[in-house]
């Protein structure tokens, strides 16, 4: 990541935002842009909040960019920027500057390139905290998992990005679960996970049954409240 950082500390996100403020640039351009900023986002340790942060400003509107190679990489470029965020000052940062209801509306994208980036975004924001999950259900993810893991051909890839997301919902609360069982997803869920061994289905039955105690990726471990019950059926 020394390449990326010497980058970053001779000015480049300056640049970019300079280039971004202005209105009219050629599709050209901005697929340049966008491939630069999703290489300056990836890699451990993450880059400077404080400098890739800048560029927040500008990720909802690229996000509405017409043009499925820009937009695979701005994606994947948020994707990069909330990863390994245990603390969630990159998320929250996100989650101030972008409407998720167009994250979530590129999930429903024809093209696994699109799809796949827009799935890890909303599965990085459900590893955090439970105001975090509830604004991505609040924008509608679970009905394109729903369609998703419905949808024959679908990408291996894209499915299990989507299980593993749906995973850290279900490590949330019993309300939470349980607008995942309404959704009708368990059923889904398990079809995958009991036709086919190459996907990961990353959805543990304890999940369900006992939230409190599992809690995949990275999910800062809070006091159990009193259990929620869980209907199903």
């Amino acid at each position: 990541m020394e390449g990326r950082d010497a980058l970053i500390d001779s000015g480049i996100v300056g640049i970019l935002t300079r280039l971004l403020e202005h209105q009219a640039l050629p599709m050209s351009t901005l697929r340049q842009i966008c491939w630069l900023t999703s290489n300056l986002c990836k890699g451990l340790p993450p880059a400077s909040v404080e400098e890739i942060g800048r560029l927040a400003d500008f990720y909802d509107g690229m996000l509405r960019i017409e043009d499925d190679r820009s937009l695979s990489d701005i994606l994947w470029a948020v994707a990069h920027f909330i990863s390994d965020d245990p603390q969630g000052v990159r998320t929250d940062l996100v989650m101030k500057k972008v409407n998720l209801e167009i994250v979530v509306m590129h999930m429903h994208s024809p093209n696994p390139c699109v799809r796949a980036p827009a799935i890890k975004i909303i599965g990085n924001i459900c590893s955090g905290p439970p105001e975090h999950v509830d604004a991505a259900i609040a924008c509608g993810c679970l009905k394109a998992f729903a369609e998703i893991l419905s949808t024959p051909g679908i990408p291996l890839e894209v499915t299990q990005e989507a299980c593993w997301a749906i995973s850290n919902i279900t490590a949330g609360t019993g309300p939470q679960i349980q607008k995942v069982i309404d959704e009708g997803l368990i059923v889904p869920l398990s079809e995958i996970a009991s036709s086919s061994p190459e996907h990961k289905v990353l959805f543990p039955p304890q999940n369900v049954y006992d939230r409190w105690s599992s809690r995949p990726y990275g999910r800062s471990a809070t006091p159990s409240p009193p259990p929620t019950p869980i209907r199903y059926g």
